[in-house]
């Protein structure tokens, strides 16, 4: 019978279930957080959108099933794309897919393989007048069970920087000055590059005027220039294409006559 002090067991089984980590794409690589930053040099073709050591983490698979790359600021339309510069196998990819920016990757493969190709993934714009926002490009991997969290890359657009073009047959003047005169205040580059009837420098629109003085003939006189609106000069002396004197538009240039 039972008593005060009787007492019995029993058992109860209790199931532990594995909960499925999901796939973070890691822009940066070795870099902090996940999220990156890049340029785009425009005219430079392409670039890529992850950093060199940019990857796809997870840890407690060793396949992917899909990753997701978009564009997600699109101002010039079609003629700015994702492409792939790397072929997989066991992978699928693209096309790219203007409507709304998507590049797909799909199939199932190693995380290694994944990875070869998200570094391939690259940016290129075609646009003759391409506007200079900055582009979002969201990734988002997953891994058969659930999407990973959405990394980004922002990219920021830079003007290729072309060489001024000098037209000699418009010809750039210094004031008058008169013989012996010693004191001239010389004219600034900006005032001499205006003096053209016609812009004598083709160049990037925006970009700063300046000169590069490669060459001075001191015969009759000498040639001086000054960076501090006329406080102190210095004497043009011997210069040349590989060693020149750089004077920005604010510089003051004369000529001091024997």
């Amino acid at each position: 019978g039972s008593s005060a002090f009787s007492s019995t067991t029993d058992t109860v089984r209790l199931e532990v279930l594995p909960v499925n980590d999901p796939p973070i794409p890691d822009l940066n690589g070795i870099g902090p957080g996940n999220n990156v930053e890049a340029y785009y040099l425009l005219g430079s073709g392409s670039t890529p959108i992850t950093s060199p050591q940019g990857n796809v983490e997870d840890v407690d698979n060793e396949e992917l099933v899909s990753v997701v790359v978009t564009l997600m600021t699109r101002p010039d339309g079609s003629v700015e794309f994702l492409k792939s510069r790397v072929i997989s196998s066991g992978i699928t990819i693209g096309p790219y897919n203007p409507s709304n920016g998507e590049l797909h990757l799909i199939g199932s493969a190693s995380l290694a393989e994944y990875n070869d190709v998200l570094r391939g993934i690259m940016y290129n714009n075609e646009s003759g007048t391409p506007s200079l926002e900055d582009r979002i490009i969201e990734v988002v991997a997953n891994d058969g069970f659930v999407n990973g969290p959405t990394t980004s890359t922002t990219l920021q657009l830079l003007s290729a920087n072309n060489a001024p073009i000098l037209y000699p047959d418009r010809p750039m003047r210094l004031s008058t000055i008169y013989e012996n005169d010693k004191e001239t205040p010389g004219n600034t580059v900006a005032e001499i590059i205006s003096s053209a009837a016609t812009d004598p420098i083709q160049d990037d629109e925006g970009a700063l005027h300046g000169f590069a003085i490669v060459g001075a003939s001191n015969v009759d006189g000498e040639w001086q220039y000054s960076l501090d609106a006329g406080t102190t000069w210095w004497t043009i002396g011997v210069v040349s294409d590989t060693m020149s004197i750089l004077v920005n538009a604010d510089a003051r240039i004369r000529f001091l006559p024997n």
